[in-house]
Formats: C-alpha cells, sequence, structure tokens
C-alpha cells in the first residue's frame, strides 16, 4: 500500500499498484523500434540522422481505497498517526475488496516535443468549423474522457476528474 509514487500525487487516499509498471507511449516522432520500417537511406553515415523526440505519455494504473481516507491539512505527526491507523484498517478489511480503479495520466507538454515542427494536418483539423478545443492537449483529454474508467490526469498543470 501507498500514499503516492512517481505517477501518482499525495491526496491523502492510499492505492495499491494494479501491475508492475506503467505504460508508456511514445511521441510518433520518437525513437525507432524493432520491426519498424527503415527508408535505408544514409543510415549510419550521420547526415540524414534524425534525433528521436523524447516526448512521452505515462498511463499508471491503481486502486484506490477512498473510504481509508486522511485529512491532508493537518500536521505530520498527526497525519503519520493517522495513515498507520487507516493502513491498519485497510489490511484487516482486505486489499481485493472495495477500492476504485483510477488510471494516472502524465502527459507532455508541448515543448517537451523536440526535433520535430506540429503536424499541419493536425492543427488544420483542430481548427476546422464545429471544433471547440484550443489545442492538441485538450483534444487528447476531450477524447481521454470518453474512456470507460476512472481517470487522474497529470501534467504539468494538474487534472482530476
Amino acid at each position: 500500500m501507498m500514499w503516492k509514487s512517481q505517477y501518482v500525487p499525495f491526496d491523502g487516499v492510499p492505492f495499491i499498484n494494479c501491475g508492475s509498471r506503467a505504460t508508456v507511449m511514445e511521441c510518433q516522432y520518437g525513437p525507432r523500434r524493432k520491426g519498424s520500417k527503415a527508408d535505408g537511406t544514409g543510415e549510419g553515415t550521420g547526415e540524414d540522422y534524425k534525433h528521436a523526440c523524447p516526448a512521452r505519455i505515462y498511463v499508471k494504473k491503481v486502486r484506490k481505497f477512498p473510504n481509508c481516507s486522511v485529512p491532508t491539512d493537518v500536521n505530520r505527526k498527526v497525519l503519520k498517526q493517522l495513515m498507520d491507523r487507516a493502513f491498519q484498517v485497510l489490511r484487516e478489511q482486505g486489499f481485493s475488496e472495495g477500492g476504485e480503479e483510477r488510471h494516472y495520466l502524465q502527459l507532455p507538454t508541448t515543448a517537451a516535443h523536440e526535433y520535430h515542427t506540429a503536424d499541419s494536418t493536425l492543427t488544420s483539423d483542430l481548427s476546422s468549423p464545429g471544433r471547440t478545443c484550443v489545442s492538441p492537449e485538450k483534444e487528447i483529454l476531450d477524447s481521454l474522457l470518453l474512456w470507460p474508467i476512472r481517470l487522474e490526469i497529470l501534467s504539468p498543470l494538474v487534472y482530476t476528474m
């Protein structure tokens, strides 16, 4: 049981990890992977070498237990005691019962994309009539809201749903 991790910020609600790792999705201009089609031009010469975009999306699946939450606005000593009590209650209750699955998404900013420019077709699609999206990030968020799962979206700005 944990209270915070690299992908899940502290909010006073304990959780357990579902799965061992976060799912990582790379930018379409990210590193070439085994099995991708190589064009064969300039490979190994260094002249036509294209750098890989470092932007990534991280998705972490956890099971949160809101019935064992603790207030976050108390001093550290009291918070530690409350967290210990919540852990004891949760251990007696069992981790398999209760809780709710949540997915935490960590989205890259536009500035995180390197070595390529914005795709003109994507930009024109977003600015077409009838669209209310302001940015590609907003488009991604809108499409993720259609998923039938509980999402907590993390970015440089924290989105909670």
